[in-house]
């Protein structure tokens, strides 16, 4: 009995280590199929990248997270973490429910919904191929893949914010002794009037500083607590 339940710690043991060392090129064919299931959606989001004022930064944001998902996936002495990875089950369940999700949403073109489930897709391959702590290690570099998805109602938040620069931008003038009428986002000084526009709400800056304290937080050492209200000050 001693011996068969040593022999069955040991198959578990292998069948974790091989799901841990998944070939490279199983990794190129799983992220390629994921890549041509996804098209559409991806095609959607490179085209929001090139019109969108607030997302310029788009195209920077996979780059940067395939660079820390290497530099995390070359560090050594972690043979013991993967060993514990468990069963590739869940992790695979995770890929056919982003899969479906993906479909639905592809069919009603939402297409915010269905680069979401892209990220939930790529993260349960890495929890199937590479186990649950690589997961864990890796959460970052699937997080920070958020940051160029998107908001659907920003575009709806400009006028707000330009009203608030707006009125910032008179309670100002006026305390240094310029006459200012404010009417929305139009200020008129003298025979003068300015508008404030969309690029003037702040959004454009919002975004890209939002994803580089993002990486900075994460790269940089110290009290999780601090980095995160680096985050939330941005």
């Amino acid at each position: 009995m001693l011996y068969c339940a040593h022999m069955a710690h040991e198959r578990g043991g292998m069948v974790r280590a091989a799901s841990a060392s998944t070939p490279r090129w199983v990794w190129a064919c799983g992220l390629g199929l994921t890549a041509l299931a996804f098209y559409p959606s991806l095609r959607w989001l490179v085209g929001t990248w090139k019109g969108s004022p607030y997302y310029g930064h788009g195209f920077l944001v996979p780059i940067v997270s395939a660079a820390l998902a290497w530099r995390i996936g070359q560090r050594k002495g972690q043979a013991v973490g993967d060993a514990q990875g468990g069963a590739p089950w869940p992790g695979l369940l995770l890929v056919g429910l982003g899969v479906v999700v993906h479909l639905i949403c592809l069919r009603q073109q939402t297409y915010t919904a269905s680069v979401t489930a892209l990220v939930a897709v790529l993260a349960g391959l890495v929890w199937s191929w590479a186990g649950r702590a690589e997961l864990r290690r890796q959460a970052f570099p699937l997080a920070f893949l958020l940051l160029a998805i998107p908001v659907p109602a920003l575009e709806s938040a400009a006028a707000p914010l330009a009203r608030i620069v707006a009125r910032l931008a008179a309670m100002l003038s006026r305390a240094a002794g310029i006459s200012v009428m404010r009417d929305g986002a139009r200020l008129t000084l003298g025979e003068t009037t300015l508008v404030i526009g969309a690029p003037c709400s702040g959004l454009n800056s919002l975004m890209g500083l939002t994803t580089l304290a993002a990486l900075y937080a994460h790269l940089v050492a110290g009290p999780w607590r601090s980095r995160l209200a680096l985050v939330v000050l941005s």
